[in-house]
């Protein structure tokens, strides 16, 4: 069965964003963003998290870094009482115009093609959140 979705950015909408987040010790949620997560949860929504992460690209952090820094903010959402439904990032350089940077629409599509998201145009049943405006509108 499908089901209505909300997609959150991660860097200021559910952390405090430092610039590049580079270090998992460095993860800090914002105030109220876990139990947020778990409202939205409660609600019977699947929430995901895209994002961003040319810090890979750059150098700045490697994947195994970013695994621990998701590990530790999927931590923080169990203690509260949320657990993700999944977390799709895209590691590439903005350069390189790949078709999984945000605002591109790619990591959600393939959420849509699993079965797992409910996407229509007449009743929209998903919602991007974020800090920027330029993240969360999919062409």
């Amino acid at each position: 069965m499908r089901r209505a979705a909300v997609f959150l950015d991660r860097d200021g909408t559910l952390n405090h964003d430092p610039g590049y987040l580079s270090a998992a010790e460095e993860f800090r949620f914002l105030p109220g963003a876990a139990a947020a997560v778990k409202r939205l949860k409660d609600a019977g929504y699947l929430v995901f998290v895209v994002s961003n992460q040319s810090g890979i690209a750059r150098g700045f952090f490697d994947e195994k870094m970013l695994r621990r820094i998701h590990d530790r903010m999927e931590e923080g959402l169990r203690r509260g009482g949320a657990v993700l439904d999944g977390i799709y990032y895209c590691p590439h350089h903005p350069d390189a115009r790949c078709p999984c940077r945000k605002p591109k629409p790619r990591q959600v599509i393939g959420l849509n093609v699993s079965g797992l998201v409910q996407l229509g145009r007449s009743r929209p049943k998903m919602t991007t959140i974020g800090v920027s405006a330029a993240h969360c509108a999919a062409p």
